[in-house]
């Protein structure tokens, strides 16, 4: 990944909030894909994300909250519709792992 410039116009399209993980599956036929149900205020949304090497159990990750990006335009991945992006962090070793946001915080949380 590089570091290139966006301007501050383009960032303030992003609409960052948080979301709570109700229901986490393996997306069929996928060896990188996992499907995370999320309570993101009224809304129930699904997000399809390839971090599944990185989490071996995911029934932990019910009930958490993380960080999304929630105006990302939906796309079909693998037969399923992905209606965001949940944030992750990686660090130099290649560790990888979802961005949580404390759960004291209610889902739809705006982040700032």
């Amino acid at each position: 990944m590089t570091d290139e410039f966006i301007s501050i116009d383009d960032f303030d399209k992003s609409i960052l909030k948080t979301a709570k993980i109700l229901k986490v599956t393996e997306v069929p036929k996928s060896i990188k894909l996992l499907s995370f149900s999320l309570k993101c205020g009224d809304r129930t949304i699904n997000i399809v994300s390839g971090i599944k090497e990185h989490y071996a159990t995911t029934s932990a990750l019910e009930g958490r909250h993380v960080v999304i990006l929630s105006n990302l335009k939906p796309r079909n991945i693998m037969g399923m519709i992905s209606e965001g992006m949940i944030l992750t962090v990686e660090n130099k070793e290649g560790n990888v792992s979802l961005l949580f946001s404390p759960d004291e915080l209610e889902d739809n949380a705006m982040v700032m």
